[in-house]
């Protein structure tokens, strides 16, 4: 194989680029780095139920960041059918599944039909084999001899009687009032309602504070103006005068 100069100058140049770069960084990332940060997605994910399709695209929280690829985001499913988030796992696979036809990520791996192999295999796993079963149904004549036995496998296994309606949601994935308090969420009218201001006595003789009832369950009490910014400074000077006058 022939090389014109400039593109063997090109190489030469990227191969010394690569060499600078692997001097200058000691720790590459690894399979653990990978892995605890998926995890942490997850947890922001189960916490604050962002979009999982903008976070794919790049998007979370209205900030821009890099898109995940469909690899990236079958190793976010990887970890979280290891962890048990099995309803987690299939949201991630139906959201790969819609953004995998406007992707230019190419590896013959990843694909449809791999993506809905492991769809078959969350709903499986989650004790609804004949939701298992019907996903590969229609892909049992693509002529991929593993998706047949992976289909005859999942329909021998269906138990009419004892078949799960839907995926158990595990702690993690449950909701909280923790959770809609950190998030934020918006109150009804007729909680808004029952919400209210009073005045409290405090620790200063004659000075009393608004307190606002901010949520009932758990109860979250806010304290607003308990001291201001003016009459901090003056009872700092009136402390420091009567240190003085003491110390003389």
């Amino acid at each position: 194989m022939k090389f014109s100069s400039n593109k063997y100058s090109y190489f030469s140049d990227l191969n010394t680029t690569y060499q600078i770069v692997n001097t200058n960084i000691v720790h590459w990332p690894g399979e653990y780095d990978v892995k605890a940060s998926a995890q942490a997605l997850l947890r922001l994910r189960t916490f604050y139920y962002f979009n999982i399709d903008k976070a794919i695209n790049g998007v979370l929280f209205d900030d821009h960041c890099q898109p995940l690829n469909p690899s990236q985001v079958l190793k976010i499913i990887r970890i979280a059918i290891d962890n048990n988030l099995l309803n987690e796992a299939r949201l991630w696979c139906e959201a790969l599944l819609r953004r995998l036809p406007f992707t230019s990520y190419q590896d013959e791996n990843i694909n449809e039909l791999a993506i809905h192999r492991f769809l078959a295999a969350i709903y499986n796993q989650a004790g609804m084999h004949k939701k298992a079963a019907d996903i590969l149904l229609q892909l049992t004549q693509s002529g991929h001899s593993e998706v047949d036995q992976e289909y005859e496998f999942y329909k021998t296994s269906i138990n009419e009687t004892d078949e799960k309606q839907n995926i158990a949601l595990t702690k993690e994935e449950y909701d909280n009032h923790y959770k809609q308090l950190c998030r934020e969420n918006r109150k009804s009218p007729q909680e808004y309602s029952k919400l209210y201001c009073f005045s409290s006595v405090t620790s200063i003789p004659y000075y009393n504070a608004k307190v606002e009832i901010a949520n009932l369950q758990p109860k979250i009490l806010l304290f607003h103006d308990v001291i201001s910014e003016t009459e901090a400074a003056f009872l700092r000077q009136e402390g420091s005068k009567k240190v003085f006058i003491i110390s003389e």
